[in-house]
């Protein structure tokens, strides 16, 4: 029974020698809390009206605010616009939330312009633009030196 109080003992000394060294440590050791983190930066306002633009670019289109460079890439713009608006409808899907579709249109557009400019009018075939329960959807349309005027006039970089 004496040697179970001596052990007892022993280790109410070890835990508090442990104790008394914890609280003597030097502050240097305590690890300090890392700041806080900035706050993200704030969402860009939607543009006016609620619609959507494409930024068309080298690497693609996003989508987003267009900024126009020159008035050769704001009708580009107006165009690629019409013809995704005008597919969406002759398809019957929102072609407006599939990124590769209105990629596609974009860079059709962009092909389209020169014939466009040098013979007043360009024809834009997109076969499988999309595909829904019905099958796939394909874009065949005539553009106009007309149907530009008219896309341009209706958009607002």
């Amino acid at each position: 029974m004496g040697l179970i109080w001596i052990i007892l003992a022993a280790i109410v000394v070890l835990v508090a020698a442990t104790a008394f060294r914890a609280l003597r440590r030097p502050k240097e050791d305590v690890v300090a809390a890392p700041p806080p983190k900035a706050p993200p930066p704030p969402k860009a306002p939607p543009p006016p009206g609620g619609e959507r633009r494409w930024d068309i670019a080298p690497a693609g289109v996003s989508a987003g605010r267009y900024a126009a460079d020159t008035t050769r890439n704001a009708q580009i713009g107006a165009l690629a616009e019409w013809l995704v608006r005008r597919a969406s409808r002759d398809t019957g899907i929102d072609l407006t939330t599939d990124p590769m579709a209105v990629t596609r249109i974009a860079e059709a557009a962009g092909k389209a312009w020169p014939e466009l400019q040098a013979e007043g009018r360009a024809r834009i075939t997109l076969p499988y633009i999309a595909a829904n329960r019905d099958g796939p959807k394909h874009v065949d349309l005539t553009v106009d030196s007309a149907t530009l005027v008219e896309a341009a006039r209706h958009w607002r970089a």
